[in-house]
């Protein structure tokens, strides 16, 4: 198998419509010539430099060579701008490797000098030592379109779970190049959270991304304004009511224990965007927040606090409560997970009317998540569809458009947003804010398109 080592020209996802061969006929990458760049997690690009003797059969002839980089060099560096369809990639493969991989080129230099031997006798016809100054993406991916559209049906607003069906490859994350979110039927979505569970902090599987509250205990300092009702709209049937009867002002009025949900706790672990789903009677506003640390009969040992929120309107909607760690702290996890828990705390601020508490939604942000709101007044349901893209060099655009004709920008909140890779099948976790009522029955429809990702080498996975 041929060694590889070129620039190619094409736009993502397509073939090639150009490409430039560093190792041709003229052309020698020099002993230790090019070192190949390794990046680390969190990098943003890789820098290095491929030495080049460049040899022609005559004078014009290795005009004709070096001219030809120099095109190549200009084009890669036409992506600045953004009417610009085609990038450059750095493409390569080892004598022996039996897959190439490629990184799209962010910025390509000439070198500063270069030797012409002998240019007033003109015997030889060679520019020695001519360097080629490349700026690329960290991680090398798949050169080509890699696998069809994968589709996600009907996922459920509440902390819907979808485990993907293929093993993610790649030794970092995969770029996630297109994401499609379609509401079904009557759904209608203003704002969405999506996030991966893979296998880092345990199995998946038996990840609880839904905590209903009424499971919690509600009796705190002796105060007993909550307790729990049936309430068909509820996640499961059961909800929880504040009634602030005898202590309006800001209190603890639920503990929910990872052990109050789940038996597998050690497959809990992680960070997560918490989500509580809540609504208010009558016209009365409250205000709720939470902290978390280790739980027991009586509070929280050691709690980290998290903003308060404004709870108003008598219908169902989520509330973002902030990001809690599970666990909070290093300790034994024979203590630390099974002790971990929650505490809703909250205040009547205006009126005479009672909180009613539903569920937290557990959204995981440690391998990769992503936060859409969509313009005001705009709605995503079933004939406005949601697209995510994600760009080579990280960049994440996203719009919402209604068949394709009309198009609105959509606010993206990235935390590394990516596929994660480590062999396995990572869970897909989804909730959506509806644009008046965040009604428990709805669902969407996501489809996605990837490209595996390596760090150093590619070898013969695929």
């Amino acid at each position: 198998m041929a060694t590889v080592l070129s620039l190619a020209r094409l736009e993502d996802l397509a073939a090639d419509i150009e490409s430039f061969d560093l190792l041709a006929t003229g052309f020698d990458v020099r002993d230790e010539g090019w070192i190949q760049a390794i990046a680390n997690e969190g990098d943003t690009s890789a820098s290095e430099s491929v030495t080049l003797k460049i040899t022609g059969t005559s004078q014009d002839d290795l005009a004709t060579k070096v001219q030809s980089l120099d095109d190549i060099i200009k084009k890669a560096n036409w992506r600045k701008d953004f009417s610009e369809r085609y990038d450059v990639w750095l493409r390569a493969k080892l004598g022996n490797e039996t897959n190439s991989r490629q990184a799209m080129v962010i910025q390509a230099r000439r070198s500063p000098g270069v030797q012409i031997l002998n240019p007033v006798t003109g015997r030889n016809f060679i520019a020695k030592e001519y360097q080629l100054g490349i700026e690329r993406t960290p991680w090398w991916e798949d050169p080509y379109p890699y696998p069809s559209t994968t589709a996600l049906t009907a996922i459920n607003n509440i902390g819907g779970k979808a485990t993907l069906a293929e093993t993610i490859r790649g030794d970092v994350n995969a770029r996630l190049v297109k994401m499609v979110v379609t509401p079904v039927g009557a759904a209608a979505y203003n704002q969405l959270w999506i996030g991966f569970k893979s296998a880092r902090f345990g199995n998946p599987a038996n990840f609880v991304s839904v905590w209903p509250l009424h499971l919690g205990t509600t009796v705190l300092d002796g105060i007993t304004d909550t307790s729990s009702a049936a309430d068909a709209s509820a996640f499961d049937g059961t909800k929880l009511t504040c009634t602030f009867a005898t202590v309006p002002t800001l209190r603890s009025r639920v503990l929910i224990k990872v052990t109050d949900v789940t038996a597998n706790i050690a497959d809990q672990r992680g960070t997560y965007a918490v989500l509580m789903r809540a609504k208010m009677t009558a016209s009365s506003v409250a205000r709720a927040r939470i902290h978390y640390g280790y739980g027991g009969p009586i509070g929280i040992f050691n709690p980290a606090y998290r903003s308060r929120q404004v709870i108003s309107g008598a219908d169902w909607l989520y509330y973002d409560m902030g990001d809690v760690s599970i666990p909070s702290s290093e300790v034994l996890s024979t203590y630390s997970l099974s002790n971990s828990a929650i505490v809703v705390e909250a205040e009547r601020i205006s009126g005479s009317g009672s909180l009613d508490m539903d569920c937290l939604v557990m959204i995981p942000v440690d391998d990769s998540a992503i936060k859409l709101s969509l313009p005001t007044g705009v709605t995503l349901d079933s004939t406005n569809i949601l697209n995510i893209f994600q760009k080579p060099d990280e960049r994440i655009d996203s719009f919402s458009d209604i068949g394709g004709l009309v198009s609105y920008p959509v606010d993206p909140r990235s935390r590394n947003w990516s596929l994660p890779a480590n062999d396995g099948s990572p869970v897909l976790v989804f909730a959506a804010q509806g644009v008046t009522v965040q009604t428990k029955s709805h669902t969407a429809d996501i489809a996605y398109q990837y490209i595996p990702r390596w760090a150093t080498l590619r070898g013969s996975e695929t």
